[in-house]
C-alpha cells in the first residue's frame, strides 16, 4: 500500500470481513488541495448504493481516534479517461526553459496534473486515468478525446474482466483472489495485520484459487457458440439479475457460478475455473428463458491462467 498521508495518487483496495470475504471495493484518494492540505484528508470512492453501510463499517474502527467521516458524494463525480495520449496527461513537468538541453542543479521543476485528485487506474493495464472532480467540472482534455455515455465505461469493464461494485462483489461472499484483487493490484502481500489477512495469505501461498470473475457472452439457445468476446449494442436481451446462478446444462448438483454486472449481451460472472471451457453453461434470465453462457479468459491475465486458444476481446466505439 502506498504512503499517501502527505498527498499523492490514489490507489485501489477493498475491505474484508473477519473470515476474509470481500465487503466492498474502493479507491482511496488523498485530497491534494484545500485549506487543511497537507494534513491527512482522504476521499473513499465506492459504490454509491452502499455509502451508509460503508460509513457504518468504518465508524466501528474509530474508537477514540480524532477522525471525522462525512458523506460528500453530492460534491464530486468520477471520470474515467483512456486512450493513446493519457501518458502525457497525468503528471506533466513544466520546465522553466523548454529549449534548454540541460538543467542546472537545484532548478525548480513544476509538476502539473490534469486533476488534483485521482490516480492511474491499474486494475487493467490500459484502464486509463481515474479522476475525482467537483460535480460542476469536466476534465480539460485535447480535442482527440470524446465524451461517451457512462454505459460505455461499463461495457469496457466487462470486456476486459474488471469487476466493480456490489453487483460483482456481493457483500461477504467472494474471496479476494476469486475477485481478482491479486491481478488488479488491490492486495499488498507485504502488508500485515488487517482484517481477513489470514485466509487471504493462506489462499495465496497454497496457490489454490478454484473460482475467478471472468467476462462472459450471453446468447440464445440454437445460436452458434461465440468464438470471440464481442458486445452487440443492438441486442435486446432480457438480462439475468445480479447473483443469478450459472449451471451446467443437464448436470445435477450445485451451481458452478453466478452472474454479476451485465450489459447488452455481455456480463461478468464468478465461475469455477475447471468448467470455463464448457459450451453447456446456462443462466435463467428471471423471465423463464435460459440463456447460454460462454466464458473468456482476459488476455491481460498472467500466462499461467491463459489457454493457447484464447483471443483478445474486440473493443469498439471507444475514445
Amino acid at each position: 500500500m502506498p504512503s499517501i498521508s502527505s498527498g499523492g495518487d490514489g490507489f485501489y483496495t477493498a475491505s474484508l470481513n473477519p473470515v476474509g470475504r470481500v465487503l466492498f471495493d474502493a479507491f482511496i484518494h488523498p485530497k491534494n488541495l484545500g485549506t487543511s492540505f497537507p494534513h491527512p484528508t482522504f476521499l473513499v470512492e465506492c459504490d454509491s448504493r452502499i455509502i451508509p453501510e460503508i460509513i457504518k463499517h468504518m465508524k466501528k474502527y474509530l474508537l477514540r481516534s480524532k477522525v471525522n467521516i462525512t458523506d460528500v458524494s453530492s460534491l464530486y463525480q468520477i471520470w474515467n479517461v483512456w486512450g493513446n495520449e493519457i501518458n502525457n496527461l497525468w503528471w506533466r513537468h513544466q520546465v522553466p526553459n523548454p529549449s534548454a538541453t540541460k538543467l542546472h542543479t537545484g532548478t525548480l521543476v513544476l509538476k502539473e496534473n490534469i486533476a488534483e485528485i485521482g490516480c492511474r487506474d491499474k486494475r487493467y493495464p490500459n484502464m486509463g486515468l481515474r479522476l475525482v472532480l467537483p460535480v460542476d467540472t469536466k476534465p480539460t482534455l485535447p480535442n482527440s478525446f470524446t465524451e461517451l455515455p457512462s454505459k460505455e465505461y461499463i461495457i469496457r469493464r466487462i470486456l476486459h474482466g474488471v469487476p466493480e461494485g456490489i453487483h460483482d462483489f456481493p457483500q461477504g461472499e467472494a474471496l479476494p483472489l476469486q475477485s481478482n484483487f491479486d491481478y488488479m493490484g488491490g492486495i499488498d502481500f507485504r502488508k500485515g495485520c488487517y482484517i481477513g489477512q489470514e485466509l487471504t495469505f493462506r489462499t495465496y501461498h497454497t496457490g489454490i484459487t478454484r473460482k475467478r470473475i471472468l467476462p462472459v457472452q450471453l446468447y440464445h439457445e440454437g445460436e452458434s457458440v461465440p468464438t470471440t468476446l464481442e458486445v452487440d449494442r443492438n441486442s435486446n436481451f432480457l438480462l439475468p439479475p445480479p447473483s443469478s446462478d450459472v449451471i451446467v446444462l443437464n448436470r445435477k448438483g450445485r451451481p458452478v457460478g453466478s452472474i454479476g454486472t451485465s450489459c447488452h449481451n455481455i456480463a461478468l460472472a464468478l465461475l469455477k475455473l475447471d468448467i470455463i471451457q464448457s459450451n453447456d453453461l446456462v443462466v435463467d434470465n428471471g423471465q423463464g428463458e435460459k440463456l447460454r453462457v460462454k466464458a473468456f479468459i482476459p488476455h491481460w491475465w498472467p500466462k499461467v491462467d491463459e489457454k493457447d486458444t484464447e483471443e483478445k476481446p474486440k473493443e469498439t466505439a471507444l475514445a
